[in-house]
């Protein structure tokens, strides 16, 4: 889809902070409450927002994140929609992408530990009768970068919000990674009020109030707290950035030394093709998400990783991106563990 300059700003805002209201937004971008709430309604409508969520530093909820790659048998539509049914009912599954290449699918999901990712592992497999050539699984250590952020949107918009909802104050930075942490001490009604940010960033305090009974101060004060203590990590959106005319790729690195994290963060952080950079276990220990115009724009990029890490990388591969079927940062397993 085609977006205006206006489109593009409204995106900007609601990545930096999904939960700034329709009149802050309009204030900054010159247009009224109601033309705001038209065109973010449009943006969705259009496919340009899959979901306005909320970002989940899932160490600190006491899981960690894991990541499969799986190659099948066979490729049939019958057998690739037992894949997609089995993924989607698996309660610690957070996202799956449909790939070329290689490896048909790339899966994250969250584990207690390693024999608890072996033991989801085993329960996909006997719901995917048998139909697994292949699989490598990585443990993920930590992020570089994360950022929903692609170039024609990061516009650097400025916005003086009136609205204490969006939490600016707890929240003054765009940045979402996750740091491996401590696990936070939370009961029932803060896990109640993830799961209603986790289903819709933007969903009303009054509302969130209402499902979890109690006031919408009370509320306030829960979040800020969950903000805090690096439980949430902001309110973003998922762009839908096929559906925005860019193709996605996955770049699996080989890098002889990751000891440096300073380094190679400020590497990533400095090229605005890269919306994603981890550092795993294995032996592909940093996996990169990169957007690209076309496959001439994904070679560009391509080469200048090469030149960049030259003196550090030993092998590299690639996959493009052929389908985003699911996605969620609260999968249901955490919520009711």
């Amino acid at each position: 889809m085609k977006l205006d300059l206006r489109d593009k700003r409204i995106l900007d805002l609601l990545i930096r902070n999904c939960r700034y209201s329709a009149a802050d937004i309009g204030r900054a971008v010159g247009l009224s409450k109601d033309a705001i709430s038209y065109r973010i309604n449009r943006l969705m409508k259009e496919g340009a927002i899959l979901k306005f969520e909320t970002a989940v530093n899932h160490f600190a909820l006491g899981y960690r994140l894991f990541y499969m790659l799986l190659q099948m048998q066979t490729l049939t539509s019958a057998k690739e929609q037992a894949v997609v049914k089995a993924l989607k009912a698996n309660p610690f599954v957070l996202t799956f992408l449909k790939a070329s290449g290689r490896w048909d699918w790339q899966i994250t999901l969250v584990a207690k530990d390693d024999q608890h990712c072996d033991t989801i592992r085993e329960e996909l497999f006997k719901k995917m009768h048998g139909n697994i050539k292949d699989y490598e699984i990585y443990s993920f250590l930590t992020e570089y970068k994360w950022t929903p952020y692609y170039k024609d949107v990061n516009l650097k918009t400025k916005i003086w919000p009136h609205r204490d909802s969006a939490f600016t104050s707890e929240l003054a930075w765009t940045e979402y990674e996750v740091r491996p942490s401590s696990k936070a001490d939370l009961d029932a009604t803060d896990f109640k009020i993830l799961q209603a940010l986790a289903s819709d960033a933007r969903t009303e305090l009054t509302a969130v109030a209402k499902k979890v009974g109690m006031t919408g101060e009370a509320v306030k004060y829960r979040i800020r707290n969950l903000i805090k203590n690096g439980i949430i990590l902001g309110f973003t959106i998922l762009p839908d950035y096929l559906a925005l005319g860019l193709q996605m790729h996955t770049v699996f690195l080989q890098l002889r030394d990751t000891s440096d994290e300073a380094k190679l963060t400020k590497f990533f952080k400095s090229r605005d093709y890269i919306i994603d950079a981890i550092k795993m276990s294995g032996r592909w220990n940093v996996w990169l998400y990169v957007l690209a115009k076309d496959f001439n724009g994904f070679h560009v990029a391509l080469s200048d990783l090469r030149n960049g890490l030259a003196d550090n990388l030993v092998s590299y591969d690639s996959t493009l991106i052929l389908e985003w079927p699911y996605y969620t940062l609260l999968p249901r397993g955490i919520v009711h563990a």
